[in-house]
């Protein structure tokens, strides 16, 4: 199996520092922790994991993150894709997704269900517990700048005239 952890930016922090505390479900893997299995599947420049912050818009969290600007976390755990070149899940929201096949095959000791129960569940009780939340902005501008130079970037390719013999569409 294989951890993917999305996110906002200004969870990232928290994000990092609870995956540190819960414990690899895969005995046989010499990596003790989901932030060092995390870590040697997505290095990243700085030695932290690398960061995917592109939530998209399929689960439960698109309006409170996309509409609202709640920050918001999509953590899962799949198939591992590099073993199995396919490009989804074949069985999910289907009736063949049953208990008989989670336990048989999927996560038979509910080890995996574990190790994201304990995340959910240690993310939760730090954002609670904190006498302040370790937001960390600067990740989250540096973003927007790029974002913002990029959409610039983009308008540079625009005629202000608009499209020849058609100059109602500028």
């Amino acid at each position: 199996m294989v951890f993917n952890f999305m996110h906002s930016p200004l969870l990232q922090d928290t994000l990092y520092e609870t995956t540190k505390l819960i414990a690899n479900p895969d005995k046989t893997s010499s990596y003790k922790t989901l932030y060092d299995i995390w870590n040697k599947r997505a290095p990243g420049e700085n030695g932290e994991p690398s960061v995917y912050y592109s939530l998209g818009s399929g689960s439960d969290m698109a309006t409170f993150y996309q509409r609202a600007g709640v920050p918001s976390v999509d953590n899962s755990f799949t198939y591992n894709s590099d073993k199995w070149p396919i490009l989804s899940y074949p069985v999910y929201h289907s009736a063949y997704e049953t208990i008989n096949l989670f336990e048989n095959y999927i996560d038979p000791d509910y080890s995996y269900n574990l190790a994201m129960a304990q995340l959910w569940s240690g993310m939760a009780w730090k954002l609670a517990n904190d006498d302040l939340l370790k937001f960390d902005v600067r990740s989250a501008i540096d973003y927007r700048i790029i974002n913002d130079k990029m959409i610039q970037f983009e308008r540079a390719f625009i005629d202000p005239e608009g499209l020849p013999e058609r100059r109602i569409y500028k």
